[in-house]
């Protein structure tokens, strides 16, 4: 019998939609062995371990969720001895840039896609700093202020709002703003630096794009089934007019990002940055940085 497990995050401020319009139905269905998975508040690499010892070959993996944790699915899918296991994403979370990839209206529409075989090959993103794995990720990743600034959405009183309803989209860009603004002065990535052996001064962001959104708002080319090539955008956002002019390019899909099939940043030095993948930030005192696609592909269920 077919293998379907559900994946979700409890603490989530859509908890309430995924109980009604997922796990209420998928206890009805029929000629699938159902199963849950249930995230705990708990680091990446940790719930990854858990997801990773359970999964077999073939499973059909549900992740009823927003981009953090599509993410943890992914890194535990990608470490995975398991072959052939199959992904598809509802949009339950903040940020849902993965969902945009796959067939996501609901779960019926999911069953359908599988059942059909509707499937593609997809290679995620793999971060290294300082030559040691730290995650991989579908989407996009991140290096300096617009990765520390997603940091800003484990205060609590942001969180309550969010959970809330309170018009999330529009307290989520406010509160970056708020935080841009005080911040944007500093240093993110130092004075000098090197991306792929050209020196960049000033910098305070680079994106390493693979799928075709970022953040909600920003498009992209889709780089997805690519199995080496992505895009890579280093951008100086420290003036309201830089910033601006950046976002009104992404919104558009104009980033006029780079074709690279890997990118090696060189800080010449350890430095403390901080890096970002889909939603889950962490700082680093590194040296060097390097991006480039997964040995693997993912199996993922096409629309």
């Amino acid at each position: 019998m077919q293998r379907l497990i559900l994946v979700y995050n409890p603490y989530s401020s859509n908890f309430w939609k995924v109980e009604q319009e997922v796990l209420a139905p998928a206890r009805k269905l029929q000629g699938f062995e159902l199963g849950k998975f249930v995230l705990k508040k708990a680091p990446v690499e940790e719930n990854a371990r858990r997801l990773n010892s359970v999964l077999k070959d073939g499973d059909l993996v549900v992740v009823a969720g927003g981009d953090g944790t599509v993410h943890m699915v992914v890194n535990a899918v990608m470490q995975a001895q398991a072959k052939d296991v199959c992904l598809a994403f509802l949009p339950y979370g903040n940020f849902n840039d993965n969902a945009s990839a796959t067939v996501s209206k609901d779960l019926g529409a999911v069953l359908a896609a599988f059942e059909a075989k509707r499937f593609c090959r997809a290679y995620p993103l793999r971060c290294e700093v300082d030559g040691e794995l730290w995650h991989y990720a579908l989407a996009y990743f991140s290096l300096g202020m617009m990765a520390e600034a997603c940091t800003i959405f484990e205060k609590k009183q942001l969180r309550r709002h969010l959970k809330q309803g309170l018009r999330r989209r529009m307290w989520s860009f406010t509160a970056l703003f708020k935080w841009w603004r005080q911040h944007r002065k500093r240093e993110f990535l130092g004075q000098m630096l090197k991306v792929n052996e050209k020196s960049w001064q000033g910098a305070s962001d680079i994106f390493i794009l693979n799928g075709s959104k970022m953040g909600g708002v920003m498009k992209n080319r889709n780089n997805l089934c690519d199995k080496k090539q992505f895009d890579l955008k280093v951008a100086r956002l420290g003036n309201l007019a830089s910033i601006t002019s950046f976002m009104l390019k992404a919104m558009r899909g104009r980033l006029g990002a780079e074709k690279v099939e890997k990118v090696n940043i060189d800080f010449g030095e350890k430095r403390t940055i901080w890096i970002q993948g889909e939603g889950e930030a962490k700082k680093f005192e590194a040296g060097r940085v390097v991006f480039r696609k997964g040995d693997k592909s993912v199996r993922i269920l096409a629309k």
